[in-house]
């Protein structure tokens, strides 16, 4: 209950650079890792405040160790024991902060594209949505993480309300004047194959009205209105 050692196996003992039979009987921060008393979380288990707890203990070496520290109880429930289990996770630890720079620096550079970028998992929940389809969409990334693509953006209530605002947003992220068309698709009746349809527009006109126009032949057009939308979508 004070820390001393009562049995320690062959690798503490070599970590410690003593023999075994030097380490028994010591204080366990007399041996490794040396210190000036326990490490803090073992200090709930030798004090029975909690049955486990862990740390991690980083060393001037650069090495990392993962402590977990255990209660034992005898068969009448009184303490026993507390078990240290010390694990080198300098690697991981390695790996981890070269994953998480590496995903810091993804995430800033797609932060800071005017693109929009739209990241799905397999399944194809959105994993990822940029600050441009934040600005675009209306919607926060907290408000569609995890939501399956189809389920989160479907077709707006006012296509034409939601083209401006696209075609808006387009312009304050990249400076730019486009037009938008927010297409879907559907089927014709004796033919294979969907076809896009335009069902919301900025920027272009949705129809071009030819009505009152000359024919190849002179004669004025009295019914064309050609669906332009339609045809870029």
């Amino acid at each position: 209950r004070q820390g001393h050692i009562v049995c320690a196996n062959r690798a503490y003992a070599e970590l410690a650079g003593m023999d075994i039979k030097d380490v028994i009987g010591r204080l366990y921060w007399q041996v490794f890792p040396r210190r000036e008393g326990p490490l803090a979380n073992c200090s709930l288990t030798l004090s029975e405040k909690r049955g486990m707890a862990e740390e991690d203990l980083a060393l001037e070496t650069g090495k990392i160790y993962r402590c977990r520290f255990f209660t034992l109880r005898d068969r009448a429930g009184g303490y026993f024991a507390s078990l240290h289990i010390m694990q080198d996770i300098t690697e991981r630890k390695s790996m981890e902060t070269a994953l998480q720079q590496e995903r810091d620096f993804i995430s800033a550079v797609m932060h800071t594209l005017g693109a929009l970028v739209v990241v799905l998992d397999r399944e194809g929940r959105i994993i990822q949505f940029n600050h441009a389809c934040e600005t675009v969409t209306g919607f926060s990334f907290a408000e569609i993480e995890g939501k399956p693509l189809w389920d989160a953006l479907l077709l707006p209530e006012d296509p034409d309300a939601s083209a401006r605002r696209i075609k808006e947003g387009l312009h304050d992220a990249c400076g730019v004047e486009v037009g938008v068309v927010i297409n879907d698709s559907f089927g014709r009746a004796w033919r294979n194959g969907v076809a896009g349809v335009a069902v919301g527009v900025a920027g272009i006109p949705a129809l071009v009205d030819l009505r009152g126009r000359p024919d190849r032949e002179g004669r004025p057009l009295r019914v064309p209105q050609v669906a332009a939308a339609a045809e870029l979508a």
